[in-house]
Order: C-alpha cells, then structure tokens, then sequence
C-alpha cells in the first residue's frame, strides 16, 4: 500500500479509485476460493453456495469491502442422494442414501422421497415424520481450512491486483 501511494504521488485524486478497484476484485476471488473449498469438502452444489453469499463493494469513499454469507440450514435434497429422481412412496420404495461430505453415500434409515423433499420417519408408525436438513452454507465457510484459503487468496489478489491498478492509472496518466 505505502509502495502504490508514493507511486501515485501525482495524481493523490487516484489513489481512493485504485485501493477500491483493487479490494473489489480480491473480494471476488474469494467468493471463488470459498465457493471451491466448500465444493470441494461438501457434495453440496456451488450455485447453492453463491446464492448466499454477499459483496458489500468498495468504493472511493468508503473503502471497506466485506464479504459475507447467510443462509438457513440446507435441506439434504441439496446435496448428493439416491435415487435422485422420483418419489419413493407406495410399492416403490427405495432405500435413501445420502452423501454431505464427500467420500462415500450412508444409509438413510426409515427415509423416502416425497415431491422431492427428503423425509425421515421418527417411529416405526406412519406417523410423525420430519424433513431431513444438513448444515447452514455459512457453517461450512467457518471451518479454519476454508477461511486461511480464502484468506491467502485475497491477501494474493489484492497485491497483484494493487500492482495492475497503479500501472494502469500511471498508463492513463501519462497519455
């Protein structure tokens, strides 16, 4: 940072421009690591995991950027199952089988399908029975190995991209 305010020295105007230009893009090059890392541990897919997550942009005022994820817990039809189509109710059922973590599918006793929700009973009754839910998406970023990875990679970002906007604005400067 004390390297890109004495190169742009000149053109003080710049400065606020080039640190938020900067910040945005590492921002969202953690979204992209987060998005990986939990993909990579989770069967769940990475669309799920974009939807809950949020950049709150800098900009030459205000040069904050935070990056953050909220989101409920996640029903188990979000990540992978067997069967993953149809229902399996009446003469057709099917034993339920659920993989969150990658690594291998478990049994999902007393479980079916109903218009593609996953439903376990409580007893050996018909009756009463629950939705099956997994984790929230923002509990699977807060695991230590996801945040040092997203953590390096924004640190990474932001001082090759500080280097691009400062030669950038040098360039634009000089013509």
């Amino acid at each position: 940072m004390q390297k890109a305010t004495r190169l742009l020295s000149g053109c003080s105007e710049a400065i606020p421009s080039v640190f938020s230009n900067a910040m945005n893009r590492a921002a969202e090059q953690g979204r992209t690591a987060a998005i990986r890392c939990v993909t990579k541990e989770y069967t769940v897919k990475a669309r799920t995991v974009r939807e809950t997550m949020r950049i709150k942009k800098a900009t030459k005022d205000d040069l904050n950027t935070e990056l953050t994820s909220r989101g409920a817990r996640l029903p188990l039809r979000d990540f992978k199952h067997s069967p993953s189509s149809g229902d399996t109710t009446g003469a057709n059922r099917k034993q339920i089988r659920v993989a969150v973590k990658r690594g291998g599918m478990r049994p999902l006793e007393n479980a079916f399908i109903y218009r593609g929700r996953i439903f376990q009973r409580l007893g050996s009754a018909r009756l009463p029975v629950e939705q099956k839910f997994s984790n929230a998406v923002p509990v699977m970023l807060n695991n230590d190995v996801v945040v040092n990875e997203v953590t390096e990679t924004m640190e990474s970002a932001m001082s090759r991209r500080l280097d691009y906007e400062v030669k950038r604005t040098l360039q634009k400067a000089v013509k």
